[in-house]
């Protein structure tokens, strides 16, 4: 159980500010694109990339994991989000 557990920790590359920065830039762009598409009615170019861009720091934040992070090979803040 102790080997498992050690292999676990090693999915988590992301600490909790760079988790907490990622939930709030991610919802900042879904909250204004979404707000943009629904004020004009219609959904734009702009408005629909905007709300795609914002999955990736999202679910980096709730996986606590960023493949970019581990091809790069940088862990933030140590273990990272306490895991």
């Amino acid at each position: 159980m102790t080997r498992l557990k050690g292999h676990m920790q090693d999915l988590h590359n992301i600490g909790i500010f760079d988790r907490v920065g990622r939930f709030f830039i991610g919802g900042a762009l879904l909250f204004f694109g979404s707000i943009s598409s629904v004020n004009s009615g219609n959904v734009d170019v702009w408005e629909a990339v905007t709300m795609l861009l914002a999955v990736y720091p999202l679910m980096t934040c709730v996986m606590g994991w960023d493949p970019f992070y581990h091809i790069v090979g940088v862990i933030s803040s140590g273990r990272g989000c306490g895991a």
